[in-house]
């Protein structure tokens, strides 16, 4: 017979094969549980990608739209027409009489 002062207490206890087993004080039980899954171990302070083992790849890509130099053109032309036609049409110009 085992010594009671010398064994674990009654309570859950890995039985060696991935479960839980209920040791009663005395001896094991036919009562099974299964293994909790670890928790993980935080650090205080928020988590980091390195903490979270996350690869992180940052990819610009610029692609110039083919029509906006003719947009850009096309812009610039009436903005430099829309003055011409101003100075021409204003009666607050020299020229007019």
């Amino acid at each position: 017979m085992t010594n009671p002062a010398a064994s674990p207490p009654a309570g859950w206890y890995n039985d060696g094969h991935g479960r839980q087993r209920w040791w009663d004080g005395t001896q094991w039980t036919e009562h099974f549980a299964p293994v909790a899954a670890p928790q993980p171990t935080h650090t205080a302070g928020p988590m980091t990608a390195s903490q979270l083992n996350v690869k992180r790849e940052v990819v610009y890509n610029r692609h110039q739209k083919g029509h906006s130099i003719i947009l850009h053109l096309l812009f610039g032309v009436f903005i430099l027409w829309v003055n011409v036609i101003y100075i021409s049409v204003s009666p607050n110009h020299y020229w007019h009489t």
